[in-house]
């Protein structure tokens, strides 16, 4: 059973650091594990959940490495049965920008990206990856899949950080200040209703 209009939540997490996070290395599809720093975010993140006083049905995560095993850490923190994974939430296909650091796709994809990086999540095309529109239109499907999941309360959403942004983007939230898309030790709720 569905319960509408019932406050349910989806508490929106980002993975925590891996190794590639810590070079530098943009992802995308391909994986690196968890630092030990990365595995104690994820420990905070749980008490953190547990202070907040959420009951909490269910864990959806993307079904990328990185995000598997945070979400995993979580359902043995917060004793929760239900898991499922789902490529609808990965980050997005980087192409052949998988892998490499800011500088070097600087040097050989100048067009891609500017000073910071900040233009090559909204590229709309990225050698052999993922169209922009093809990573929005998953995610938005994925995210309108939730609606259908039948749960009480509320769930916990692990995902990635273009994903999520992307998610924010689309919800019209701005974050100001430090936000779980920098400190994986933090997360936001947003009202299913509003999805």
């Amino acid at each position: 059973m569905i319960f509408k209009n019932s406050n349910r939540k989806i508490i929106l997490v980002r993975h925590g650091e891996t190794e590639w996070n810590r070079e530098g290395r943009h992802q995308g599809h391909l994986d690196s594990p968890l630092t030990e720093k990365g595995q104690k975010q994820v420990y905070i993140l749980s008490e953190k959940i547990k202070e907040s006083g959420l009951a909490i049905d269910c864990i959806v995560s993307s079904d990328l490495g990185r995000a598997r095993q945070t979400a995993e850490i979580l359902k043995e923190e917060l004793n929760i049965d239900c898991i499922k994974f789902t490529p609808a939430f990965r980050e997005r296909n980087y192409g052949l920008l998988q892998g490499m650091l800011l500088s070097e796709i600087q040097e050989k994809y100048p067009d891609l990206v500017g000073p910071k990086g900040e233009s090559l999540r909204n590229a709309p095309e990225v050698p052999s990856g993922e169209a922009l529109k093809n990573f929005t239109k998953r995610v938005m499907l994925g995210m309108r899949s939730l609606r259908d999941l039948k749960f009480r309360h509320n769930l916990i959403l692990v995902t990635h950080y273009g994903t999520a942004s992307l998610i924010l983007a689309s919800l019209g939230i701005k974050l100001v200040g430090r936000s779980f898309l920098e400190d994986p030790r933090l997360f936001l709720t947003i009202d299913l209703d509003k999805v």
